[in-house]
C-alpha cells in the first residue's frame, strides 16, 4: 500500500462528510490514475466492510478519469467482487459480466480463482 493510500486509510474514520474521498483527492493535484485507483480501492474495501459500499459505476461517475483505464475499471469491479465475498454476499460472476461485458474473461477467471479459494477454505475448515 502506498503511503497514500496508508494516509487516506488512517484519516477514513474521522471524515465529516459523504465528499471526504474527493476532497482527500483534491489535496493531490498531481496524482497519476494508477495511485487514485490505489485509494479508490482503500475507499471502497472500507466502505465495504462497514456496508453495501459504492458500486463501481458510482467510482467511475465521481473520477471520470478512471473510466478511460480499463486495467484500473477492471481492478475495481475485483475489488467490489472481493468485498462483497468477504462480507459473506454471494458473487454472482454473470451479473458482473452484464454489468462489464469487456471483462467478461477476466472476470469469469476471477470467479475460478474465488471459487478455488472457498473450497480450500471449506477444506481447511473440515481438516481442523
Amino acid at each position: 500500500m502506498s503511503p497514500l493510500a496508508e494516509i487516506y486509510s488512517r484519516i477514513w474514520h474521522t471524515r465529516q462528510s459523504q465528499d471526504g474521498l474527493e476532497q482527500f483527492l483534491s489535496r493531490y493535484p498531481a496524482l497519476n490514475i494508477a495511485e487514485v485507483v490505489e485509494v479508490l480501492l482503500v475507499d471502497q474495501a472500507l466502505e465495504w466492510q462497514h456496508g453495501s459500499g459504492p458500486s463501481v459505476e458510482q467510482y467511475l461517475v465521481r473520477f471520470p478519469a478512471v473510466s478511460d483505464q480499463p486495467r484500473s475499471v477492471l481492478e475495481l469491479v475485483c475489488g467490489e467482487m472481493r468485498a462483497a465475498h468477504v462480507r459473506g454476499q454471494p458473487v454472482d460472476i454473470a451479473k458482473y459480466v452484464a454489468r462489464f461485458p469487456d471483462f467478461h474473461e477476466s472476470l469469469r477467471r476471477q470467479g475460478e480463482v474465488m471459487a478455488w479459494l472457498a473450497a480450500d477454505s471449506e477444506d481447511a475448515k473440515s481438516s481442523d
